[in-house]
């Protein structure tokens, strides 16, 4: 074989071609001919997952983490206590409301609290008279009886004051200071960030008028649109990773139909732990990945070069490089893995690639 090499490159490169196990060949360089050259390269990460498709996604919210905040009673909005996009905790004031309805509540409260107070009375002399034969068994059983439906009354009305927003500390000092409050307290049923806020102060509402949207982000669903033909790759409890984050999730569901609309099947897999870089209604890309039973490695697709149906590396060895047939295990936007053909800890040449292939070509790489 008798080919002229370029002139370019005789300035900078000596090449010897010498056939190895994998089809390749070795390229001689002084260290000073690859920076003059402008080689570069990178050590490729190992992976023990490889990505077997990419898809797009968009974040939810569980519905057992979200929660609308409504008036119990109606009133008139005293004061606002928590933003939109604010982060609340349990428990936390998020409105006051100014109540009639609650003020006849605490009446009611207060009121059958005292009736049950002259039936213990009651009930306590009727056992003192029963024991000492003053009285029939019948009356006893009517007093205690009708002392059990007081109770339940004043049970009844502590679990209306509790639905109005009162506390089991609030109650107790109704009855002990019997000083009524018409301030509705509004509270955060979980701790989470308010979506969204439905009322300014000075406005009426109604019972049951929704008041606040709020929702705990530290978990999230992936609701993930799938090829179908590509769902028989997919099995539970598969890893799946957002591209542009180093957010993790698990497949926990997939969907028994097909969209008729664009013809996926719907996959949905559960954030355990979100570091704030995704939020609700927010539309990603993501890769599902399978392990891959063997290490294998990431490589920029600008590192691989194709000659014929082969695809090629140029790995770092001593003296030079050394054109490595490799085996693509997956490719996935700007990066391939490589499952045959690397060595753990070897460099490969991300660029300059074009100008080595040149010349490898040039003396039969790669026939």
């Amino acid at each position: 074989m008798n080919r002229s090499i370029p002139f370019a490159l005789i300035v900078f490169i000596t090449i010897y071609w010498l056939p190895n196990a994998l089809g390749g060949a070795h390229l001689s360089l002084s260290e000073q001919q690859i920076k003059n050259i402008g080689i570069e390269m990178i050590t490729p990460e190992s992976t023990q997952e490889v990505p077997v498709v990419q898809a797009s996604a968009r974040i939810t919210i569980p519905p057992n983490q979200e929660f609308v905040v409504s008036a119990p009673y109606s009133g008139l909005v005293s004061s606002v206590e928590a933003a939109l996009g604010e982060w609340v905790r349990k428990g936390q004031v998020l409105a006051r409301i100014n109540s009639p309805e609650l003020l006849t509540l605490q009446r009611d409260l207060l009121n059958d609290s005292s009736e049950l107070q002259l039936a213990a009375a009651k009930m306590r002399r009727d056992e003192m008279l029963l024991n000492e034969d003053v009285i029939s068994q019948r009356r006893w059983q009517e007093t205690r009886s009708q002392y059990k439906k007081q109770a339940t009354l004043v049970n009844e009305a502590k679990q209306m004051l509790r639905i109005a927003g009162m506390s089991q500390t609030e109650i107790r000092q109704l009855l002990r200071t019997r000083r009524l409050s018409s301030t509705l307290n509004i509270h955060a049923p979980a701790g989470g960030v308010i979506l969204k806020k439905k009322i300014v102060a000075g406005q009426p509402v109604g019972a049951l008028t929704p008041l606040f949207r709020l929702a705990n982000l530290d978990k999230l669903w992936l609701d993930i649109s799938m090829p179908q033909e590509r769902v028989k790759a997919i099995a539970l409890n598969d890893q799946v990773t957002i591209e542009g984050s180093n957010i993790r999730a698990k497949v926990t569901l997939i969907g028994q139909s097909v969209n008729p609309d664009n013809q996926s099947v719907l996959v949905r897999a559960v954030i355990e732990r979100n570091d704030s870089s995704v939020r609700p209604g927010q539309k990603v890309t993501v890769r599902l990945l399978k392990p891959a039973g063997r290490p294998m490695f990431d490589l920029p697709i600008s590192a691989v070069m194709r000659a014929g149906e082969q695809s090629y590396v140029f790995a770092r060895v001593e003296g030079g490089f050394e054109a490595r047939r490799v085996t693509i295990a997956g490719r996935e936007g700007q990066s391939v893995t490589i499952s045959e053909g690397l060595n753990p800890g070897q460099p490969v040449v991300v660029k300059g690639v074009a100008a080595l292939k040149a010349n490898w070509l040039e003396l039969g790489g790669g026939d």
